[in-house]
């Protein structure tokens, strides 16, 4: 009968020292390894964003802080496939890779004259926000950051929008040549006036071109 207490009273102090023990630095119960970028898939959807108005039309460029160059949703939920200009991967602020000036630059405003078009490639990357634990980031960058992952086989709401104006940056809103499409300094205004909106199925649209007609 001792024999018999004197082990389990071994087991429980072993149990207790186990629970006790400091654990190695986890995100969401995960090792920090587990947030890494998932790579690019290689088949992509051709967006297209053609001017079907009468008037010069301005849309966002897709870089800056806040790039929003068209709106991607997943059952009415936003998806967001852009990072923006201080948002970082989980592997960026993990190396301490984590500096942005404070204005995030001018950004970049789409000038798109009438009946004017172009195009942008969109590899099914989604960024997903993680919040890590406090062990995991470098000194001096966020917990928080933008792991890449491949949309799912889903169906997807693809919209943009334009403005009649534009915010300009380190120059004029014009390009050389004004019956072309370009990319200025800038931004476009808070105006909405022209939108499109198209629905696109995964894997179905796979290397197929989806045109979205501002009007």
């Amino acid at each position: 009968m001792a024999t018999s207490m004197r082990a389990r009273d071994g087991l429980l102090l072993g149990v207790a020292l186990l629970l006790a023990a400091p654990g190695p630095a986890a995100c969401f119960g995960q090792d920090c390894r587990n947030l890494e970028d998932e790579p690019a898939a290689a088949d992509v959807v051709t967006i297209t964003v053609r001017n079907d108005t009468a008037a010069v039309l301005y849309v966002d460029g897709g870089e800056g802080c806040t790039p929003r160059a068209w709106q991607l949703e997943q059952d009415g939920k936003p998806r967001k496939w852009l990072r923006g200009a201080c948002e970082y991967s989980c592997e960026d602020v993990m190396a301490g890779e984590c500096s942005c000036s404070l204005d995030c630059g001018d950004g970049t405003v789409l000038r798109l004259p009438p009946g004017a078009s172009h195009s942008v490639t969109w590899d099914r990357s989604i960024y997903v926000e993680e919040d890590l634990s406090l062990e995991c980031p470098a000194e001096g960058c966020s917990t928080q950051c933008d792991r890449r992952v491949v949309a799912a086989d889903a169906s997807y709401r693809v919209t943009a929008s334009a403005s009649a104006q534009c915010n300009p940056g380190a120059g004029p809103c014009e390009c050389e040549d004004a019956e072309s499409a370009c990319f200025v300094s800038g931004r476009p205004g808070d105006d909405v006036v022209a939108t499109a909106s198209m629905t696109l199925v995964l894997p179905d649209a796979l290397g197929d071109e989806i045109v979205l007609a501002l009007k």
